[in-house]
């Protein structure tokens, strides 16, 4: 079976309304990694297996189409496969992105197996034939994430800030943080040391702002008018 056509995303859930439905494990997980990211979660089941978060608000109650009208997401989560479906038969005509557990083929989006260190994601999908084996490569790719990678992000986020105030011309701009980023310029960083890479990346900053023409900053026209 060809597998839907998917594409990875990075969704911004802050202050966004999620419905859960179902009150065990699964629905946890899913509580727990959405409150985190911000959201605004609701569970909604008859009976609730497991402690959830404080700030999870909870709903003891059969599920029914009108409790996901205001959700912007629904996440079938209960162990009956048969509600599962009507949840996402019902979210799928109010429009509603919805995700079923037992169901990824139907669903609108999937969890993926990551971790987050500093500015850095790591994902990992395998088609949701089996997320045991996501969660070992995404575990094995995490370990062996050198740490050069997360500093040096850390030293290009102020430069690359500074770069988008300085420099109005996105091709120059780009071609500058391309080559901050350099295999050649992260080697020294690998080689030589923090300190040397900061140094390294303030002179080519330098160097640049120097080197560019008053029309390439951005700044604010004097007013022509003569003084009164």
């Amino acid at each position: 079976m060809t597998p839907n056509p998917a594409i990875p995303i990075m969704l911004n859930l802050q202050h966004r309304h999620i419905s859960i439905i179902g009150g065990g494990s699964v629905a946890h997980r899913r509580a727990k990694k959405l409150i985190a990211v911000g959201a605004q979660v609701t569970l909604i089941a008859p009976h609730i297996n497991t402690p959830f978060p404080p700030n999870a608000k909870i709903i003891q109650k059969k599920y029914a189409p009108d409790d996901i009208k205001n959700a912007f997401l629904v996440i079938a989560a209960t162990d009956n496969p048969a509600l599962n479906q009507q949840v996402l038969a019902d979210a799928k005509a109010q429009g509603i992105l919805v995700s079923a557990a037992d169901d990824p083929s139907q669903s609108d989006l999937q969890f993926l197996a990551h971790h987050t260190q500093g500015p850095i994601t790591l994902a990992v999908h395998t088609q949701a034939i089996s997320p045991s084996i996501a969660t070992q490569i995404r575990d094995q790719l995490a370990e062996n994430l050198p740490d050069y990678w997360q500093q040096a992000l850390q030293i290009l986020k102020p430069i690359r800030k500074k770069l988008q105030e300085k420099i109005q011309d996105p091709l120059t701009r780009n071609a500058l943080l391309k080559s901050l980023a350099s295999p050649e310029n992260l080697a020294k960083l690998q080689t030589q040391g923090l300190q040397a890479y900061t140094l390294h990346c303030q002179k080519i900053y330098d160097q640049a702002i120097a080197n560019q023409t008053p029309k390439t900053f951005s700044h604010t026209p004097p007013d022509p008018s003569p003084p009164r």
